[in-house]
This record gives structure tokens, C-alpha cells and sequence, in this order.
């Protein structure tokens, strides 16, 4: 996005390639689809050790984790929900969204669509509602937001549908 390159500058203007950056620049309606704590940017980005955030069978997300990896996992998932909420973009009538805790990358294509649920409602009917919805819906309505991760006791997901 031309916006975000321009604003962010030449320094910075690589964050654009990141959800959280580029979001506030958006100005068609929008329904991210998005981990809080997407796999791929823990071992790229975030420089996470990957022993803690290494994909392992789906009930054993962060297992290895140490209880310091779990405060900074939640305070990377605090810093871009931030990042998002303070975008004029997040509370638009005719947007919404749907950022889950699950340890992934793009679970809308890898089969996770349909059974990664928020509040009983899976991303898959998430996006139907505001797809049905009037370009006037407020964006509340259609808001679906990740839960923190457990620090202090096993399982760490704390979304159980992470793992189905």
C-alpha cells in the first residue's frame, strides 16, 4: 500500500508487508483473517526460540514453552492487536475480523477454517455474517478476538479449538 510506504518512509516502509501496519491504510471494507501469533512471523520476525514455537502435533502448542516466552508471546499478541485498535480502520462500519491465538500460518486455507472457533462461532461463520452483513454494520458486531495464552498452567492454548 502506496499510503503506508509513504507514511512509515524508506526505514521503515518493510513493516507494510505485516497485517498490523498496513490495516490502518485500508479503506475497502475488510475481514481479517489473522493469527495473534502467526507461526510463521514467531520464527521470522519475533525471533522466538523455535523450540517453543515449533509446530507440534496441535495439543502441544507452546508446551516448551518457558513462563517468559509465554508473557512475551502474550505481549506480541497485545502489541498488534494495539496496533490494529488504534486504527480508525478497526471500528469503521462494514469492517470486522476474526484474530485467533492459534500457532499457524493462514489457518483460512490450511483446513482450520471451519473448525477454529471464538466464542462457538467458527472463522468460516464469522466471515459469512459480515459478509451478509449491510455495509452499515458496525464494526463491533463482527469483531472476533484472540484469548491470552495460559502462563501459568497447561494446556497454554487457551483456545481449545486450536487444536482440533
Amino acid at each position: 500500500n502506496q499510503k503506508c510506504v509513504d507514511t512509515l518512509g524508506n526505514d521503515a516502509s518493510w513493516r507494510c508487508i505485516f497485517a498490523n501496519a498496513s490495516y490502518s491504510f485500508i479503506e475497502a471494507p475488510i475481514f481479517p483473517l489473522n493469527s495473534a501469533v502467526d507461526s510463521w512471523q514467531m520464527g521470522n520476525v519475533f525471533d522466538m526460540d523455535p523450540g517453543c514455537t515449533k509446530q507440534l502435533a496441535p495439543f502441544t502448542q507452546f508446551d516448551n514453552c518457558s513462563k517468559q516466552q509465554l508473557i512475551e508471546l502474550n505481549g506480541y499478541a497485545a502489541d498488534f492487536m494495539d496496533d490494529m485498535q488504534r486504527s480508525s480502520t478497526f471500528t469503521r462500519p462494514g469492517n470486522g475480523g476474526f484474530i485467533e491465538s492459534c500457532l499457524e500460518h493462514v489457518t483460512a486455507q490450511g483446513g482450520g477454517y471451519d473448525r477454529v472457533e471464538i466464542d462457538g462461532v467458527s472463522m468460516q461463520e464469522a466471515l459469512t455474517a459480515w459478509w451478509r452483513a449491510p455495509a452499515s454494520a458496525p464494526a463491533a458486531a463482527h469483531w472476533k478476538l484472540p484469548c491470552k495464552l495460559n502462563v501459568d498452567s497447561a494446556p497454554h492454548q487457551c483456545n481449545p479449538t486450536c487444536g482440533t
